[in-house]
């Protein structure tokens, strides 16, 4: 009789739970297209009467997009930055510069977003621009993100990198 009770409890439970996830409006999602790479840069500047800084640092370009036909649309774009310190008087960090396409568009409008990294860096920042730009893909239009690694205190204070990404 205890068993039939909880055999019965238990199908009511599984009938109410399978009620549930068919009454529930599906959830769709859909990865976007994307162009993505990345480089890595280690810098260690000195800094007169203040030792050393280092830094080491993974740059990001990535930009999303639609294909329809012969044409690319270039929706989103995103340059991000992860990186790990060593100081002692002037911290050193990292300055994404703005992203320009062979074709001689310049994107210059970034809204800065929250990001999340693992526990081996110091730091990460990422910026996103949403300017929609559209090409023929038998262009090949290039894109370039330039970057800096820098310290204030150091001489030199910079050292330069970039990253690229091809479309079509």
């Amino acid at each position: 009789m205890m068993k039939k009770k909880i055999y019965v409890k238990y199908l009511v439970l599984l009938i109410g739970v399978c009620c549930l996830a068919i009454t529930q409006g599906t959830i769709s999602t859909r990865a976007a297209a994307s162009y993505r790479n990345s480089t890595t840069k280690r810098y260690l500047f000195p800094v007169p009467e203040g030792g050393w800084s280092s830094i080491y640092a993974e740059v990001t370009y990535q930009e999303d997009y639609d294909s329809s036909g012969m044409n690319i649309t270039l929706k989103r774009r995103q340059k991000s930055a992860v990186y790990q310190l060593g100081y002692a008087t002037f911290k050193p960090y990292v300055s994404l510069l703005n992203v320009k396409h062979s074709s001689g568009t310049v994107f210059n409008s970034w809204r800065r977003d929250s990001m999340i990294y693992g526990g081996e860096w110091d730091g990460g920042i990422i910026y996103t621009n949403e300017q929609q730009v559209t090409y023929a893909r038998r262009d090949k239009i290039t894109g370039n993100l330039p970057f800096l690694l820098c310290c204030d205190g150091a001489i030199p204070p910079s050292a330069a990198g970039s990253v690229s990404l091809t479309f079509g």
